[in-house]
């Protein structure tokens, strides 16, 4: 767990990297998938987000997190991976691979890392006119073959790691009627907070959150595969239900029991937590982020997997780049003793 000051901090910076993302769908020519893709994983790259010019960079966040203790700092890697002629026609670069990991040097046992496959959805213009318009009503390209697909990847993967990562334009960069009726329905969601926090921690950071508006007011979402929003109107509605701006779905991972699922897999750094679960479900696990990291081994396992699927049902699901974000407490060697 990291403190309410730290965790804003993140949100603020992953929400700068929102903006710089989201802004480009207002372009006269729209960026497609891939290039947004491109963009949010040179943002989220420490060695090439320097050559954007955020409001909030990871140099001043870092700076930010050590002023508060001296313990906390954050990191991000991008890792291109190389696959083999057999595995080819399984990538895309669409589909991003994420590695979330928190590494405590002075409570190990605390340490975890989740991992997720996002497929990506960009929001289409309302009309296709020139200035580019949006509104509540602007939806996506829903693929009820590739949604079927997903689903039947999950359950072979047997955790539940895929989801949709929604890119849309920031209320805030709309007509002044759509940014107010998107505010709408976000409150309407939101009057009864108890709904959607598990914890009092939470719920607390929530209310006093610094960046509360601005960063629900969000551009990148993180949704569940389950109910995708035809809208996004939808999208604003459905936070905290299915859907989460992208940077408090990271940092709910330090507060929100649901995700307990996914982020029980230990960092590399120590040992796997496979006293603590079912087999089945360690195994699941360590699966996923094998695949995410790239592994060949668990990437030909599943390749078996789905060889009895048809040829025509399959698709690209390997991601061609793994963000890996690292929050770290403390430095190696600074484990506390156990007297």
């Amino acid at each position: 767990m990291i403190s309410r000051k730290a965790a804003n901090f993140i949100i603020r910076h992953l929400d700068a990297i929102d903006k710089a993302v989201s802004k480009r769908l207002m372009r006269k020519r729209p960026w497609f998938e891939t290039a947004l893709t491109s963009l949010l994983c040179d943002l989220l790259d420490g060695e090439t987000q320097d050559e954007q010019n955020l409001e909030y960079s990871l140099e001043k966040l870092n700076k930010d997190l050590n002023e508060i203790d001296g313990l906390l700092d954050i990191s991000f890697a991008i890792d291109t991976h190389e696959y083999n002629q057999n595995v080819e026609h399984y990538i895309t670069q669409s589909d991003i691979g994420f590695i979330l990991n928190f590494e405590d040097h002075l409570l190990q046992e605390e340490s975890w890392s989740a991992a997720y496959l996002l497929q990506a959805k960009r929001l289409s213009p309302f009309k296709p006119e020139h200035p580019i318009r949006y509104n509540e009503k602007s939806g996506f390209n829903i693929d009820t073959e590739q949604m079927t697909r997903i689903y039947c990847l999950n359950k072979i993967l047997g955790v539940n790691c895929i989801k949709y990562l929604l890119y849309c334009p920031r209320p805030s960069m709309l007509d002044n009627i759509t940014e107010k009726k998107l505010s709408h329905l976000r409150n309407q969601t939101l009057e009864n907070w108890t709904q959607f926090f598990d914890n009092i921690f939470w719920l607390e950071f929530y209310q006093k959150s610094e960046l509360l508006e601005d960063s629900l007011a969000a551009g990148i979402f993180v949704n569940e595969i389950e109910n995708l929003p035809t809208n996004l109107g939808n999208v604003h509605k459905s936070i905290f239900k299915i859907c989460l701006p992208f940077s408090w779905f990271i940092v709910q991972h330090f507060f929100g029991s649901k995700f307990d699922e996914v982020k029980n897999f230990k960092c590399s750094n120590y040992d796997y937590r496979k006293e603590e679960m079912e087999n089945t479900k360690w195994e699941s696990i360590k699966w996923v982020h094998d695949i995410v990291s790239g592994k060949t081994e668990a990437i030909d396992k599943l390749v078996q997997k789905l060889s009895n699927i048809p040829e025509d049902k399959k698709f690209r699901f390997l991601p061609k780049h793994t963000i890996s974000l690292t929050i770290r407490v403390g430095n190696e060697g600074d484990e506390i003793l156990d007297w």
